[in-house]
């Protein structure tokens, strides 16, 4: 897949329409290196339910050293131009089975209020007790809606988009 890496160190793609959640939108932006250093450590030998795959650059990451990572995107974009390319131990999928259970959650799909807080919702019905949450642009109604859903920080990454680990009470 071509990417080009932008100047704070994420990659986009050329041929990204931009998000489908966000009429209009740019292209969407993928996590940084930096980034992908801390999802793939904390994924290590874990079951990974990604919320969002984008461009798939978080997905390939944490695929290098999770047991298996499956990850839900509703975009027509990226089921035909991403998931193809994606690792053996990647399941993508457009929604996850509510019966599966994992033990990292990585939240990255769409930024508005409403729909983080339906995200939260459905990867508490699915984490294991006392497994990590990842959340990526945490800020605006991200931030706001962690605090409403039962989310509690635990560290903070002051990275591009700002990205922090916490759990879901």
């Amino acid at each position: 897949m071509e990417l080009t890496r932008t100047a704070i160190g994420n990659y986009t793609h050329p041929d990204d329409p931009g998000e489908a959640a966000y009429k209009g939108s740019p292209k969407r932006l993928s996590v940084t290196d930096d980034e992908c250093e801390i999802l793939a450590r904390l994924a290590q030998g874990r079951s990974v339910l990604e919320i969002g795959t984008g461009l798939g650059v978080s997905t390939r990451a944490m695929s290098d050293t999770a047991r298996r990572v499956v990850t839900v995107d509703p975009d027509d974009w990226v089921r035909l131009n991403v998931w193809e390319s994606l690792p053996s131990n990647v399941a993508p999928c457009n929604e996850f089975v509510e019966d599966d259970k994992f033990d990292f959650a990585f939240i990255d799909g769409d930024h508005h209020y409403d729909s983080v807080k339906a995200d939260l919702v459905a990867v508490r019905k699915v984490l294991r007790p006392f497994s990590p949450v990842v959340m990526h642009d945490y800020n605006g109604e991200v931030r706001r809606a962690s605090y409403h859903s039962g989310f509690i920080l635990v560290k903070e990454f002051h990275t591009g988009c700002d990205m922090v680990v916490g759990a879901l009470t």
